[in-house]
């Protein structure tokens, strides 16, 4: 992925249950500019209003931290890519 083509975001994250004192993390997610575009023509065309883009799983992390802040066990992400 070309980087001047691509669209890239950073945030920081604490995993749920972390050592005292917790371990800086960073999520990083880049995507392609085009893509990014076409999904941005694709809410123009219905009319709607586009407030914020966010990578799927970047909001899926978040949601599964919030709902394991309590456990301290380990978490695995199961991912289907391409059929595999």
């Amino acid at each position: 992925m070309s980087l001047p083509e691509s669209y890239l975001a950073v945030s920081s994250v604490q995993l749920a249950g972390s050592l005292s004192p917790p371990t800086p993390l960073s999520l990083a997610v880049a995507t392609d500019r085009l893509m990014v575009h076409a999904w941005i023509d694709v809410v123009e065309a219905a009319d709607l209003p586009l407030l914020s883009l966010e990578w799927m799983l970047t909001a899926a992390w978040r949601a599964v931290r919030a709902a394991s802040q309590h456990f301290e066990g380990d978490l695995a992400w199961l991912l289907k890519h391409h059929g595999y």
